[in-house]
């Protein structure tokens, strides 16, 4: 393992017992807050799924489930898709949205190319990668690793 590739999972109280290990090339890694929170905070791109789980009611849920990774399509995404996020009935927006819900935590250097995955809908998601670039199904991830 490159040392480049070390992360340190530290719970906030800990993090002054850093100092100690300073001189090891090391990136700390946050523990993720609720995915409200993530998503309001990157709400310039993310208005439209913001929209779409207030009218799912999945909000809740969402930031109560432990280990879950949430593939967020920004706004233009929704745009290109016709608008789910008005457009669909609150079971079919909710299937949806559960699609994008994977039940694990994934982080960018740990996936491989050709990875299937059960999302919470139970449908598969593929994950591939063409070039540095990774997909998951068809859509490409713009940014990774968000907590």
């Amino acid at each position: 393992m490159d040392q480049s590739e070390v992360i340190a999972v530290v719970p906030p109280a800990f993090e002054t017992e850093l100092t100690f290990f300073s001189s090891l090339p090391c990136s700390v890694l946050e523990p993720p807050v609720a995915c409200s929170k993530t998503i309001r905070t990157l709400s310039s791109s993310l208005t439209a799924l913001d929209n779409a789980l207030n009218r799912s009611d999945l909000w809740t849920a969402l930031d109560t489930s432990k280990n879950v990774t949430c593939l967020a399509p920004n706004s233009a995404a929704f745009a290109a898709a016709g608008n789910p996020d008005a457009s669909l009935g609150k079971a079919d927006l909710q299937k949806a949205l559960l699609f994008h819900t994977l039940p694990m935590p994934l982080y960018s250097n740990y996936i491989r190319n050709g990875t299937v995955i059960k999302a919470l809908s139970n449908d598969s998601v593929l994950i591939t990668f063409r070039g540095s670039d990774i997909y998951f199904n068809d859509a490409k991830v713009i940014a990774q690793n968000v907590l």
